[in-house]
């Protein structure tokens, strides 16, 4: 699975070269307009008398995202802070130079109601620090044609394999793998509704759009994938543009008993075996991390 293209061996291609570069590019600040929109936020100064506040760029990782957070830090700057009420690692860009290289990134990539704020930002870096920056309007290419959905499927999506058992502990021929989606239906900040975004998905995949409740009667948008087309179009998407998370680990899982499906080799004791050792590994039972997939971000 190549995440970049590759430069060819043998005398330099000066075209090719910066041609793998701008489509590195392109890859990463779509990949980052999901993550950011799927759980990101700005903060942006309400007033000038702090001399040298400026924006906040911040984008909120899991945990165990932590060597995610390193390589993009390494890459977008800013820095890293630990939130240990919630598990989880902040990374906050606040230099003007980096907010700019942010915003060259993901302009023109944005999909849903955060691109408000992503507007405010861009107005008041133009304003305060005298700069031209153009503002681009929301991306309305095809879902499936960019990095943007496997962004805001590591902010916001999960997998996981059901297998249904007898009362009596003896294996039941039942096996699903299962995709889910999730996200406020009213956007915090700009108070807009995620239904257009969260619709398109759905449709994109020809699913419905539900509603889930969660602690405090909170509701959220919902999209699960179980059945085997929608299932077929999500994997062949994100072969091709892959996840950084360490839900990437949980999709090579979740992809294999896909296939055990697909092939039918899941109505066997073999199969379900299969199953539930690839179940036993995933999501909060995972113990094992392994981070080569990163590598595929080092052009950059």
């Amino acid at each position: 699975m190549n995440y970049f293209l590759p430069v060819q061996c043998g005398a330099p291609d000066y075209k090719k070269q910066q041609f793998n570069i701008l489509y590195s590019k392109i890859r990463l600040g779509s990949y980052l307009a999901g993550l950011w929109e799927g759980d990101g936020h700005i903060l942006i100064p309400k007033t000038n008398n702090k001399k040298d506040y400026i924006p906040h760029f911040a984008i909120t990782l899991a945990e165990n995202d932590y060597p995610l957070v390193f390589k993009l830090k390494s890459l977008l700057g800013g820095s890293i802070r630990f939130k240990k009420e919630n598990h989880a690692y902040v990374l906050t860009v606040a230099s003007i130079k980096d907010l700019i290289n942010i915003i060259n990134l993901i302009n023109g990539y944005l999909r849903g109601p955060k691109i408000e704020h992503f507007k405010d930002l861009i107005n008041w870096m133009n304003k305060n620090k005298n700069l031209n920056l153009i503002f681009k309007p929301q991306d309305n290419v095809n879902l499936l044609e960019n990095d943007w959905l496997s962004g805001f499927i590591d902010a916001e999506g999960s997998f996981d394999i059901r297998v249904s058992l007898i009362k009596n502990g003896a294996l039941k021929n039942r096996i699903a793998a299962r995709f889910r989606l999730e996200q406020k239906i009213i956007d915090n900040k700009s108070l807009f509704s995620n239904s257009n975004l969260l619709s398109l998905i759905s449709k994109t995949f020809f699913v419905n759009l539900t509603i889930s409740t969660h602690n405090k009667k909170k509701e959220y948008f919902l999209i699960s994938i179980s059945s085997q087309k929608a299932r077929l179009i999500l994997v062949d998407y994100l072969d091709k543009h892959p996840l950084f998370t360490s839900k990437f680990l949980n999709y090579k899982d979740w992809r294999e008993c896909h296939f055990l499906i697909k092939e039918k080799n899941h109505l066997n004791n073999k199969g379900i075996n299969i199953a539930l050792n690839l179940k036993s590994k995933m999501n909060s039972k995972r113990i094992i991390y392994n981070w080569d997939h990163l590598s595929q971000l080092d052009i950059y």
